[in-house]
């Protein structure tokens, strides 16, 4: 009982976290936010994380990176250089985070999701 009450809770708060983050990123009065690339193809690896993430950038779309935990906070946030970027996630605690990735100009270019252990 206690598993699946701790289950239901779990998969509220990622609903609610991508929720939010969807409401910031389509915010009509929020025009830095509109997305206008269509949609790249960014990969964050490795997924599950323990030590590290990293992303190509080779188009240099993405200018800066915040992460997030599942309530919507931002725990992290680092500039992305051209290439490849690698970024030191150990000293996260456990868990789920959203991965933001911007461009110059504050818009969001695409959200991932990320497991660390």
């Amino acid at each position: 009982m206690k598993q699946s009450l701790l289950l239901f809770v779990l998969l509220f708060m990622v609903g609610w976290a991508q929720a939010q983050l969807a409401m910031r990123s389509n915010c009509d009065s929020c025009p830095k936010n509109k997305v206008t690339y269509s949609k790249t193809d960014i990969k964050v690896y490795p997924n599950p994380a323990t030590d590290f993430i990293a992303f190509q950038n080779n188009d240099n779309h993405v200018r800066k990176v915040v992460i997030y935990n599942m309530v919507g906070r931002p725990i992290d946030q680092f500039e992305a250089q051209s290439g490849k970027n690698v970024h030191n996630v150990s000293a996260l605690a456990r868990g789920m985070y959203l991965i933001q990735l911007m461009d110059r100009n504050g818009k969001i270019v695409t959200t991932k999701r990320i497991n660390k252990r």
